[in-house]
């Protein structure tokens, strides 16, 4: 510093200070707002997760609706749209019939079922279901899944009208009487048997009969 003040070299070693201080405060806030920048693009990521995961589709289901060349045709009914404000764009259904997967199907919001001619089965075949939402970035949900076995619940077609006409008149015979057996009568009874009592045979005496003459007097 001169004798009147500080001299244009001090001007200038001050003013070089400052420029420094200036630039490291400058580079300080910059990493400062790029740390500010990344923490708020996490943030946004994560709130977008949570977002997806919440709107996670209700349960799905299918019905049965007929039979075809002796295979079942069934449809799939889906949940309501999920409530606004939200980002979800589409759905996307999968279907696996007996194990065999069928190209997942973009199902637009608001579709209460889905019919497709490749879903028919054969009674007792096992069929999976899978739906998702997807949002307009891309993101995809947690998957309403439902497992089901096809049973054939579909009743033939009722008959027709009946009707009758008489064809022939006949004359019934009169109903013939039971025949009754005669009626027994009862054996009669044995009459009792009487033992002949024998006769007395008198004792001979010693005195001669009476004469004719004798009697006669």
């Amino acid at each position: 510093m001169g004798l009147f003040g500080p001299t244009n070299a001090d001007l200038l070693r001050e003013l070089r200070r400052l420029q420094i201080q200036v630039q490291a405060d400058a580079a300080a806030q910059a990493d400062r707002d790029l740390e500010t920048t990344q923490q708020l693009a996490r943030i946004e990521s994560r709130v977008r997760s949570l977002a997806t995961r919440l709107i996670c589709p209700l349960p799905i289901s299918l019905s049965i609706t007929g039979d075809v060349n002796a295979m079942l045709k069934f449809q799939v009914h889906l949940p309501p749209a999920p409530p606004a404000p939200h980002d979800v764009v589409k759905g996307e259904l999968s279907v696996s019939i007996a194990g065999q997967s069928l190209p997942p199907l973009d199902v637009e919001l608001g579709a209460t079922s889905v019919a497709h001619d490749a879903f028919v089965g054969n009674d007792n075949d096992p069929v999976e279901l899978s739906l998702v939402y997807v949002d307009d970035a891309g993101n995809r949900s947690q998957a309403s899944t439902l497992a089901a076995v096809l049973t054939d619940n579909i009743a033939p077609s009722a008959p027709g009208e009946l009707a009758l006409s008489v064809v022939e008149e006949t004359f019934a015979a009169p109903p013939s009487e039971p025949a009754t057996e005669p009626a027994t009568e009862p054996a009669p009874e044995p009459e009792p048997v009487s033992e002949a009592v024998p006769e007395a045979t008198p004792e001979p005496t010693s005195e001669q009969p009476a004469s004719d003459a004798e009697q006669q007097v």
